[in-house]
Order: C-alpha cells, then sequence, then structure tokens
C-alpha cells in the first residue's frame, strides 16, 4: 500500500508543479516537489522501488519543464543512487539529517542543472542563475519540512526501507 500510496504522490506533484504551485512563486522560484519524491523514495525504499520512483518522476519533471528532455530523468536516478549508497554508511533516521540531505540534494541538482544548462548553450545571468539557484534551495526544502511533518506521516513514510 506504501507503494501504491506514493505513485499517486509522485502523480500528483507532477500535477502540482506546473499548476498550482505557480501561484506561491518567491521571486520566480517554486519548490521542486518531484525532487523531493526522489530524496523520500530513496530513503523509505528498497534501490529497485527507489529507482521506479525516481526515473517516473524524472520523466514527468522533463514532460512538464521548458528544459531540455532527458536532464531530469538522467540525474534523479543519479541521486537515488548516491542516498542510497550514502544510507549504507550513515543513519538517515533523523529529521534533521534528512532536511540536510533535501538541502543539499537541490543544491546539487540546481547547480548542476543551471551548468548543463549553460553548457548546452543556453544564456542565464549569473543574478537569475544565483537566485534560482540558492532561493529554490530554501524554498524546497521548507517545502520539505511541512511535508516531513503533515503529509508523510499520512503516507507511513516516516520510518527508513
Amino acid at each position: 500500500m506504501r507503494k501504491r500510496a506514493f505513485f499517486f504522490f509522485i502523480l500528483l506533484c507532477a500535477l502540482l508543479q506546473p499548476t498550482f504551485l505557480d501561484a506561491f512563486r518567491i521571486f520566480g522560484v517554486k519548490p521542486d516537489l518531484l525532487l523531493l519524491s526522489v530524496v523520500v523514495a530513496s530513503i523509505n525504499f528498497k534501490l529497485r522501488s527507489a529507482l521506479f520512483f525516481s526515473i517516473l518522476s524524472g520523466i514527468l519533471k522533463d514532460a512538464f519543464s521548458v528544459h531540455s528532455f532527458g536532464l531530469n530523468t538522467l540525474l534523479f536516478p543519479l541521486w537515488t543512487l548516491a542516498l542510497f549508497f550514502l544510507a549504507k554508511e550513515v543513519q538517515l533516521d533523523d529529521d534533521y539529517i534528512r532536511i540536510g540531505l533535501v538541502l543539499v540534494v537541490a543544491l546539487l541538482h540546481n547547480l548542476t542543472q543551471g551548468f548543463m544548462i549553460v553548457y548546452f548553450g543556453g544564456v542565464v545571468p549569473f543574478g537569475i542563475f544565483l537566485r534560482l539557484t540558492f532561493l529554490g534551495v530554501v524554498y524546497t526544502t521548507a517545502v520539505f519540512c511541512l511535508l516531513l511533518r503533515y503529509v508523510f506521516p499520512l503516507l507511513s513514510l516516516n520510518q527508513s526501507r
């Protein structure tokens, strides 16, 4: 039941990301719910299921975004693998550690995405790049704190694997 509920959670995030969350933009930045779903899947499911959820999240994010298709589909499973191997070395049961993980993964994801866009010929002014990167990380982490408190207990996602 947890996997089915999480599958519908990802679909809901994919629908909310390009529609409803536009009303909650701060300086043109909105939280990345699908990236959050990747971190949560990596922490709460076995590798095979977590990879499935991360690939699904990547495909859905690429389908609804204006960036080059495939970037999130490639990066999301890489974050899952990194978090899976990190979980073998470090206990990820504490909420503060999970919040820190979201902060680090969101920062790395935004930096990687920004550098890839620039590398492939996109022009992003430096000030806008910094604003999107760092404000997006803070906003995504703040939304994760809310989800951790109110939504994930409903999905039974507070315990690790």
